[in-house]
């Protein structure tokens, strides 16, 4: 997987993040005509359960 072996750009998260460490992978794809964006889930949630690592967030453009 690109994110475990560190080849995609990170960006720093907004919250929980007092040392400004650009620690999320982003992940950017095209499928035909569509454009995706995926990264890491990073809300209190997904960090309370030990869960990000496993949750994604996907937008697409």
């Amino acid at each position: 997987m690109e994110a475990d072996a560190g080849t995609l750009p990170t960006i720093p998260p907004r919250r929980s993040n007092p040392q400004g460490s650009a620690r999320i992978p982003v992940l950017h794809t095209e499928r035909g005509p569509w454009q995706f964006t995926a990264l890491y889930s990073n809300t209190f949630r997904a960090r309370w359960r030990g869960r990000t690592k496993d949750w994604v967030v996907v937008f697409s453009d």
